[in-house]
C-alpha cells in the first residue's frame, strides 16, 4: 500500500500541473494522454476477448484430431473415422506460442482433410536483442505426430533474413532431425496402448513400437513450444501387432516440390448481444486488428507460396 500510494502521488502532480494549464491553453497533454489511454485500454479488451474466442475454437477442434499409436492423423465426425490424406511436399502453418493448438493447422485438417509429407509449425519470434546468430537462429523439436515438426525462428530486431535462406536453413534442421529420429531404436517390449495428453507434447505412456519419428519427447518448458491437439484411439492387443515400422520420409524427394506457406486470416465479427460500449470498442479493435501485418512478410514470401486459411470468429 506504501508503494501504491508513492506512484499515486507521483501522478497525482504530474495530472494536476497538466490540468493547471489546461485554462491557458494547455490541453494537448491531457488529450494525448485520453487518446493513448483510450487506445491501450480498447487493444488491452480486444485481445481478451480475441483469447477467450481462440480458446473456445481450440477446445471444439481438440475433440475431433485424433492420432493412433503410429502418429497417424485422422478425424472423427460422429462414429466415423476418416483418414487424413497426404500432400505432397512440406506445407509451413505459421502459429502462435500464447495457444494450447494452432487453429490453422485444425481448420486446414478439418477443411481439407489431408496433411503434408512433412508439417512444420513455425513461429517467429523478436527477441530483445539486435543480432542473433544465424547457427542459433532455428530451434526444432518433433512432436507425437509423424511427419509434424515445431520450429522456432528466433531473430533480433536489427536481423533480415529472405524466404530463400530460411528455406535453406530449414531443410538442413530437418534433415538433421530426421537423422536423429531415424537412428534412435524403438522399444521392442510387451506392446501397450500410447495415450497422448492434449496438454503435453510427450506421450503419457508408451512401450508399442513407434515410428522414428513418433518418439518420446521430454516436457518442454519453453514458450516456443506449442502441444498439438490430439488423442490417441484406442486399440486392441491384435491391432497392435499389425503395426509396421514406417519409414523416414525421403527429404531429398519432399523438397522437389515448392514449400506452400500457410497463414490463417480471421475474419472478426461482434457478438449481437454486445452492449453498445462493448461493440463500440470492439470495432475499434477489429478496424486496427485487420491492418496488422503477419510476422510471416517478414520472410517476404514470394505470392504463389502463400495458402490462407480463412475463418470467421465472435468474439
Amino acid at each position: 500500500m506504501p508503494i501504491f500510494l508513492f506512484f499515486v502521488s507521483i501522478d497525482g502532480l504530474f495530472v494536476s500541473s497538466a490540468l493547471y494549464k489546461v485554462p491557458s491553453g494547455g490541453w494537448f497533454t491531457i488529450a494525448m494522454a485520453v487518446i493513448l489511454s483510450s487506445t491501450l485500454l480498447a487493444w488491452n479488451y480486444g485481445e481478451e476477448c480475441q483469447l477467450e474466442a481462440d480458446r473456445d475454437e481450440s477446445s471444439l477442434s481438440r475433440a475431433r484430431l485424433f492420432g493412433d499409436t503410429n502418429g497417424t492423423l485422422f478425424i472423427r465426425e460422429g462414429d466415423k473415422h476418416l483418414d487424413v490424406k497426404i500432400i505432397r511436399g512440406i506445407g509451413i502453418f505459421l502459429v502462435e506460442t500464447d495457444l494450447n493448438s494452432p487453429p490453422v493447422f485444425d481448420h486446414f485438417l478439418r477443411k481439407f482433410e489431408a496433411s503434408h509429407e512433412i508439417t512444420v509449425l513455425l513461429h517467429i519470434n523478436r527477441i530483445p536483442k539486435y543480432h542473433v546468430a544465424p547457427s542459433n537462429r532455428l530451434r526444432s523439436s518433433a512432436t507425437p505426430i509423424r511427419g509434424v515438426y515445431r520450429v522456432t525462428l528466433c531473430l533480433g530486431y536489427g536481423d533480415t533474413i529472405s524466404w530463400v535462406a530460411f528455406e535453406q536453413s530449414l531443410i538442413d534442421e530437418l534433415e538433421m532431425l530426421i537423422s536423429k529420429n531415424t537412428a534412435a531404436t524403438p522399444p521392442t517390449d510387451a506392446e501397450t496402448d500410447c495415450d497422448l495428453d492434449p496438454h503435453q507434447s510427450q506421450p503419457l505412456k508408451s512401450s508399442s513400437p513407434r515410428s522414428p519419428l513418433s518418439f518420446q519427447l521430454p516436457r518442454s518448458t519453453s514458450s516456443g513450444d506449442i502441444p498439438l491437439s490430439i488423442m490417441s484411439t484406442i486399440h486392441t492387443q491384435a491391432d497392435h501387432h499389425q503395426h509396421e515400422q514406417l519409414a523416414p520420409p525421403d527429404l531429398k524427394a519432399i523438397t522437389q516440390k515448392p514449400i506452400t506457406y500457410i497463414i490463417c486470416r480471421d475474419k472478426l465479427f461482434i457478438k449481437e448481444e454486445s452492449n453498445f460500449v462493448r461493440r463500440a470498442i470492439l470495432t475499434v479493435f477489429v478496424a486496427v486488428r485487420n491492418q496488422q501485418r503477419t510476422k510471416l512478410s517478414q520472410l517476404e514470401v514470394p505470392a504463389d507460396r502463400l495458402v490462407e486459411i480463412g475463418f470467421s470468429r465472435a468474439v
